[in-house]
C-alpha cells in the first residue's frame, strides 16, 4: 500500500447487498415428495448484517412436507405452505402456542411465501409474483429476504411459519439476526480485496475464490489492480465495488458503495 500523504481512504460503507442463487417464482407441475428427514431452515453465510442500507439475506430450507391446511382464503382447506419473513419478534411468537399476530412485527415488503405446487395456482395463478416461491419436489427452497434496521422492540430475526392461518409447530423457526456497524474510516481502498471481504463480514474458506468488479460509470472512482487482488483509488468521489466469494457451489456477492476522501 502506498504511503503517500495523498493516499485515499474509504470514509464510509453506504450499504451492503448480499446476493446468492436466483430464486424462480414459476410454478411446477410435480407435487412435493416426502423427504427423509424433518424440516430445517438456515441462513446462508453470516447472520451479522450491516445497519446501513438493505441486505439481501439468503434463506434455505429442506424437508418441508405434510403442510397444514389454511383457515383463510384463498387457501382455506388447502395446503398453505410457509411464510419466510423478516421483522422483530417477541419471546412468545409462535402461532402454534397461541401467540397473537402482534407478537410478530413483520415487514410486508420482506415477506416471501413458499408454496407446494398444488397450491401455487391459487395464490399466484400467472406465476409472476416474485414474492411467491414454489417448493421443490424434494421439499426444499431458497429465497432471498431483504432486511434493514427498523424501529421497535423485540428480536430481529428471520421467521418461518405456516401461512394463511394454518398451525403446524414442526414448520416454525426463528433465526435471530445481529445488526452491526461496518463503517471504519481507516480502511484503505488500495488494499487487498480479500481483506475488504473479511472486513465487511464475508466468510472466506481456504478453498474460496475471492474476486471483485467495479461499476463502470461516471461515478466510479476506483479500479481493480492489474494483479486482480487489490482495489485502487482513482480520485475522490463515490465508487461501487462488487465483491464475490465463491466456495464450492455457493457464491455470495456484496455490493459495497464507497465514499472516497483524502486523508
Amino acid at each position: 500500500m502506498t504511503r503517500s500523504s495523498s493516499r485515499l481512504f474509504v470514509a464510509s460503507l453506504a450499504a451492503l447487498l448480499v446476493a446468492s442463487v436466483p430464486v424462480s417464482a414459476s410454478a411446477r407441475s410435480v407435487a412435493p415428495q416426502a423427504p427423509t428427514a424433518g424440516a430445517s431452515v438456515k441462513v446462508v453465510g453470516s447472520t451479522r448484517v450491516s445497519d446501513l442500507g438493505t441486505t439481501l439475506v439468503t434463506v434455505r430450507g429442506r424437508g418441508f412436507a405434510d403442510f397444514a391446511t389454511g383457515s383463510r382464503p384463498p387457501l382455506a382447506g388447502r395446503p398453505t405452505g410457509i411464510y419466510v419473513v423478516f421483522g422483530r419478534f417477541d419471546e412468545a411468537w409462535k402461532p402454534s402456542a397461541g401467540a397473537p399476530a402482534a407478537s410478530r412485527r413483520t415487514v410486508v415488503e420482506s415477506q416471501r411465501w413458499v408454496l407446494p405446487a398444488e397450491s401455487h395456482q391459487f395464490v399466484d395463478p400467472t406465476g409472476t409474483n416474485p414474492a411467491v416461491v414454489n417448493l421443490s419436489a424434494d421439499g426444499s427452497f431458497t429465497v432471498q429476504v431483504p432486511v434493514s434496521a427498523i424501529e421497535g422492540t423485540g428480536t430481529y430475526a428471520i421467521a418461518v411459519y405456516p401461512a394463511s392461518g394454518a398451525i403446524n409447530a414442526a414448520h416454525e423457526f426463528l433465526i435471530p439476526l445481529t445488526f452491526a456497524s461496518l463503517t471504519n474510516p481507516a480502511v484503505g481502498v488500495d488494499t487487498e480485496i480479500a481483506a475488504l471481504a473479511t472486513y465487511v463480514g464475508m466468510e472466506i474458506a481456504a478453498t474460496s475464490k475471492v474476486s471483485a468488479s467495479v461499476r463502470a460509470d461516471s461515478r466510479s472512482r476506483c479500479r481493480i489492480s492489474a494483479n486482480g487482488k487489490n482495489i485502487e483509488a482513482i480520485a475522490v468521489g463515490r465508487c461501487t465495488v462488487f465483491v464475490s466469494v465463491e466456495t464450492g457451489d455457493t457464491t455470495v456477492i456484496k455490493r459495497i458503495p464507497l465514499r472516497i476522501t483524502k486523508k
